[in-house]
């Protein structure tokens, strides 16, 4: 899996729809029950590039399959003949609530809090922004989320005072190079009133605003009523490291603002692999990252490629591989052949031709990251393919950079109502500090979570915020390399009430009864969902009359004499029906 995430990556195709949060395709789904939601609003990055006049943005005809912290959110709409989705699960056995999230992708639409997430797990960052649900029944009230790269999907939010919708309010670019090309996202403006509204000139501004260009807009000095237009932000970070900004655009009386952020890598990354091998045929090939498309992979191993980013193919391509996919220790060692779990092995490919492999390695430098990524390396090898005694040789940078300390972190966080404050950090490289609000505990919280705060000196105001919410402050401290320090961070604010549908009870036992029936007695789930529990549903995948009941006692019928049976037990309250419990023993009914 891709370190970054290519905004290709969610131009997917009907039978996979699921595959991302957001996501467009130009098909006709069956059709889902009506609930609606005010404000529901869908941005993506891109437009589905294979289907020929696909939307990348909606405000209206939305459809609600089900939008509540329990099962989380399905919302549909079909602009123009296009189809958009948003489609999200919370974590497993916990309600949706804001914060910052792996999404696995594939048919797996659960989240997986980023601070649980395995070492290596593939998926795109999802950062729900807010959420505000029912206390009696935990119905999604309001919600905002941004995907890295993807886009970004809301509803009941505070929505501007004109009458022209702004797609997006928060964009997140994946990580890039210094002298990449640039990413973009499209940003759409619709105006909803009934006469046109003037527009301004969009401007970047802040910390990082000369990482951010806007392009190709098709929006001009004013927009007719009804009318939509776009332009195009552009990311081409000149630094490495965190890049925020704002762009704000001038609308009718007011002034719409939308953040901008972005990471770029640290120090230089490129490949080179050379030979009178039978791959390399006396030529040597070189690709620095930012003329060419780099990226990491891990899939165990670690894999480094270079890619040509006009077309797409492959320059150079370098898998290392430890024990057991274990990481690489410093030093030199004899390497064999990739996928051999018990050793240590190289494996180059030029224009994706390669061979197997033996010889060895020189490890100069090696870290890795919480999920298991490489943060820098510094790697040469030698080898041989097969029997051929001819040498390649070779060698990977990765974010290598003689600076590599993170600075001091910043101190005394203090917030008001209205200002969050602190003490500088004491580092002598300390070059600028990147402050967010994150709703909730800030648990997981990086450089890219929540929405980011303007710095001004030590201190950064706050927006205006929700009542009854609870918000965390988060600063992290940028020296002149790029590094950045462990996060400071400080919560305030009251946590809102959350409630789902309850656990799954435990402990099921079946007896066999007379005339087809068999009891079954359980113990109640630990968790209620923070509501009574209202019943309880005893049934069998293989037959008989389910029966609903508030005892923990439940006896079903209509079972057929001599036939084997097994039973559940599903717990309900007022925000839903919870979680199926390991089956109960089986019983041959009588």
């Amino acid at each position: 899996m891709k370190r970054t995430t290519l905004v290709a990556a969610v131009a997917i195709t009907a039978g996979a729809l699921a595959a991302v949060g957001l996501s467009s395709a130009g098909v006709a789904q069956a059709s889902a029950p009506v609930i609606t939601k005010p404000n529901a609003i869908i941005q993506l990055a891109a437009a589905n590039p294979y289907v020929a006049g696909a939307q990348s943005f909606a405000d209206s005809g939305f459809t609600f399959s089900y939008a509540d912290t329990t099962r989380g959110i399905l919302a549909t709409a079909t602009p123009k003949g296009s189809f958009l989705q948003f489609n999200v699960a919370p974590p497993v056995g916990k309600p949706l609530v804001a914060g910052t999230y792996l999404y696995p992708g594939g048919d797996d639409t659960t989240l997986v809090p980023l601070a649980d997430a395995a070492p290596h797990a593939p998926g795109d960052i999802m950062d729900v922004l807010d959420v505000a649900s029912s206390p009696t029944d935990g119905t999604i009230t309001r919600f905002d989320a941004v995907i890295e790269g993807v886009g970004e999907f809301r509803f009941g939010e505070n929505e501007s005072a004109s009458a022209v919708i702004v797609g997006s309010r928060h964009i997140v670019f994946p990580e890039s190079f210094v002298g990449s090309p640039a990413l973009t996202s499209v940003e759409t403006l619709h105006n909803t009133g009934t006469s046109k509204v003037a527009l301004g000139t969009p401007v970047t501004s802040g910390q990082s605003h000369a990482a951010y260009r806007v392009s190709q807009s098709t929006c001009g000095a004013s927009l007719a009523a009804g009318a939509t237009c776009s332009l195009l932000i552009g990311f081409s970070p000149t630094t490495g490291g965190p890049a925020d900004a704002a762009l704000t655009i001038p609308v009718g009386t007011t002034t719409e603002t939308v953040s901008l952020s972005g990471t770029a890598y640290l120090g230089t990354s490129s490949i080179t692999v050379g030979g009178s091998d039978p791959v390399d045929k006396g030529v040597t090939t070189s690709a620095v990252a930012g003329k060419a498309a780099m990226y990491e992979a891990h899939g165990g191993e670690y894999s480094f490629e270079a890619d040509d980013p006009s077309t797409g193919d492959e320059i150079a391509n370098v898998v290392l591989e430890a024990p057991n996919y274990g990481t690489l220790p410093l030093g030199s060692r004899k390497t064999g052949y990739i996928l051999d779990l018990n050793g240590y092995g190289v494996r180059a490919t030029v224009h994706s031709l390669g061979c197997d492999t033996t010889g060895s390695e020189d490890v100069k430098a090696f870290t890795t990251d919480a999920t298991g990524f490489a943060t820098m390396a510094d790697v040469t090898f030698s080898q041989t393919c097969d029997s051929d005694p001819h040498v390649q040789t070779g060698s990977v940078l990765w974010q290598y950079r003689s600076d590599t300390t993170a600075p001091a972190a910043t101190t005394a966080l203090t917030v008001s109502s209205t200002k969050a404050t602190w003490k500088a950090s004491t580092s002598s490289d300390s070059s600028y500090v990147v402050a967010r609000l994150v709703e909730g505990d800030g648990r997981g919280a990086t450089v890219t979570s929540g929405t980011p705060l303007t710095v001004s000196g030590a201190s950064a105001a706050l927006p205006a915020l929700q009542a009854n919410e609870q918000y965390t402050v988060a600063l992290f401290d940028v020296d002149t390399s790029g590094n950045v320090s462990a996060v400071t961070e400080k919560t305030f604010g009251t946590a809102p009430t959350v409630v789902t549908a309850p656990g799954a009870p435990t402990a099921l036992h079946a007896v066999a009864g007379p005339n087809g029936t068999a009891t079954v007695t359980f113990t109640p789930p630990t968790s209620t969902g923070g509501l009574p529990i209202t019943s309880y549903r005893l049934s069998s995948p293989y037959g008989g009359t389910p029966v609903t009941g508030t005892s923990t006692t439940l006896t079903i019928g209509g079972l057929k004499k001599g036939a084997k049976y097994w039973f559940v037990v599903i717990a309900s309250n007022a925000a839903g029906s919870g979680a199926q419990p390991l089956a109960s023993n089986t019983i041959t009914a009588t």
